[in-house]
């Protein structure tokens, strides 16, 4: 969430494995700047490396000037063994996973506006998931599971729908 923007054109998103040497894997554009008096944004890093991963935001002004945020930290696990399918999707997408969790698994899915479009908690021991996806529009998502705050997996899915 940022507040009071002001004379700001971009955001720039900046990552490294070492905390030292980053580098910009995308820009967030400015939303209205200075009309509203919060603005929330949101960005996937798709290439993230499994580990320990670095994230800084370099914050550039109309005058061309720019600030750096404070570096912050996420730790990302191996890749589970994770099936979705069909990809694309048109009515259903089915979701298998290897479940060596004594914790709850979220499930959760996003539209490209970042906003949660499903959720779904799964105790332990259920390790399959069809999601209705009929009603959503075409176009790609991203889905996301977490367990006890951890991410598990995220990966985008298309749902295209036969005409």
């Amino acid at each position: 969430m940022v507040e009071q923007e002001i004379n700001v054109k971009a955001y720039d998103i900046e990552y490294a494995t070492d905390g030292f040497h980053f580098e910009k894997i995308g820009e967030v554009p400015v939303l209205n700047a200075g009309s509203k008096p919060q603005n929330t944004y949101s960005f996937n890093h798709d290439a993230a490396r499994p580990g320990l991963n670095y994230y800084r935001i370099r914050q550039t002004d109309l005058d061309g000037s720019s600030s750096f945020s404070v570096v912050r930290s996420i730790q990302f696990s191996e890749k589970a063994n994770l099936t979705l399918a069909p990809n694309p999707a048109d009515q259903t997408l089915r979701l298998h996973y290897p479940d060596d969790d004594t914790e709850p698994t979220d499930i959760r899915l996003y539209d490209v506006c970042g906003r949660m479009i499903f959720q779904e908690e799964r105790m332990p021991g259920l390790s399959e998931l069809s999601i209705p996806v009929g009603d959503f529009p075409d176009g790609v998502y991203w889905i996301q599971l977490t367990c006890a705050g951890r991410l598990i997996h995220a990966e985008n899915i298309v749902i295209a729908h036969s005409k």
